[in-house]
């Protein structure tokens, strides 16, 4: 088993990702996981089926701050958990990776009427910077909640995609002033 350098082994740090009275703790493990960094990716990816969402939530939060390609293919197995937090931090991991296998999945999510982190999927689109999420994300940013429309505006800014522009247009003129701050910003990046 493979040790950290304080002594501490990989899987006695995740078992305490689930410690739920020290959060302290938690955070701490967190912080030790992302130093030690790939030696830690398998035992992390094996954590994402913990039956705790804590130790799930934590460890997809670790693999994606330490951004190893071997972690997209399980993030994307459990990216639909029954826990919004872990979906949540599981399209942060994604984002953070920044992998484009991980576009058509994401996608696939916003499109679905239960997605219960548009923001943060359309953030994970947005740094992932797929062509493919133009279409879906200018959906999202005529359709939902201001916080996740300005989000939605500067991911087609960041996808850098012309298409984008008549849609960002149009949000100019959206009810909400950092919706059309946002719109600006992401014309200006195109």
């Amino acid at each position: 088993m493979k040790s950290s350098k304080d002594g501490r082994d990989i899987y006695g740090l995740i078992e305490a990702l689930g410690e739920k009275r020290e959060p302290l703790t938690q955070k701490e493990a967190l912080e030790s996981l992302v130093k030690l960094g790939e030696s830690t990716v398998d035992a992390l990816i094996l954590a994402l089926k913990d039956k705790r969402w804590s130790v799930r939530e934590r460890a997809a939060v670790a693999l994606g701050r330490i951004r190893d390609a071997r972690a997209v293919d399980p993030l994307i197995q459990v990216l639909k958990d029954e826990d919004k937090r872990v979906e949540w931090a599981v399209a942060y991991a994604l984002g953070e990776i920044g992998d484009a296998r991980a576009a058509l999945s994401l996608i696939q999510i916003l499109r679905e009427e239960r997605c219960a982190v548009p923001r943060e999927v359309v953030t994970a689109l947005g740094k992932i910077g797929d062509p493919k999420a133009v279409e879906p994300i200018s959906e999202v940013l005529l359709d939902v909640t201001s916080n996740v429309r300005d989000e939605a505006a500067l991911a087609l800014g960041r996808i850098g995609d012309s298409r984008a522009i008549p849609v960002l247009e149009k949000v100019l003129k959206d009810d909400d002033k950092f919706v059309r701050e946002a719109a600006e910003e992401a014309l200006e990046m195109l």
